[in-house]
């Protein structure tokens, strides 16, 4: 949205900005905001629960919980691919921030394996 190319990294300070005032915008007006952000950080969650607190808006928090393998295959059939050495980061800080959530304050915490992934349908309601 910002540059021309997906891989444009000095950009992502300024990209992540414009992702919390669209997510804060969004709650402002009243409507509904799906972050979808790996967020594998503990201050990328506490950002995002931040501005849904400061709207008064629940939290709720939906983790893929997907294996090694089957990024690594999903990757193969990519156009851009990320490789190996980033998936596998990815999967550490991934066991890392599952350890962390029972610590961090949600409304409801859904982690999903990948057979859950296929089935569930995700109905929001107005409050």
């Amino acid at each position: 949205m910002l540059t021309d190319s997906p891989a444009t990294q000095w950009a992502s300070s300024e990209a992540f900005e414009l992702f919390h005032i669209i997510i804060d915008k969004r709650l402002a007006l009243g409507r509904a905001a799906v972050a979808d952000s790996t967020a594998l950080s503990k201050q990328a969650r506490r950002d995002l629960r931040r501005i849904a607190r400061a709207r008064r808006k629940p939290v709720v928090l939906i983790v893929l919980n997907v294996s090694k393998s089957t990024c690594l295959e999903r990757d193969a059939g990519r156009r851009r691919r990320v490789g190996e050495e980033v998936i596998g980061a990815h999967i550490a800080k991934l066991n890392d921030a599952l350890k962390d959530l029972r610590n961090e304050k949600y409304d409801a915490v859904h982690i999903l394996n990948e057979t859950e992934m296929d089935r569930v349908r995700i109905k929001m309601r107005k409050n």
